[in-house]
């Protein structure tokens, strides 16, 4: 395992073991990024396309 710092960017492992007086806690939990946002380029591409569906959707009888 390598250690991570800054964003997470591919899915990881946090692993922690620690000493609560005598009590010993282990966790693990799974870090998953985020999706990746589309770009204003990307979103009016999709918003154009949806707009024309609903478009032709209409013009059907």
């Amino acid at each position: 395992m390598d250690a991570i710092h800054g964003l997470v960017e591919q899915p990881a492992a946090l692993c922690v073991a620690a000493y609560v007086g005598a009590t010993r806690l282990i966790d693990n939990v799974l870090l998953t990024p985020p999706p990746t946002a589309l770009s204003d380029h990307e979103l009016e591409l999709v918003s154009h396309a949806i707009n024309r569906q609903a478009t032709a959707g209409a013009e059907e009888p």
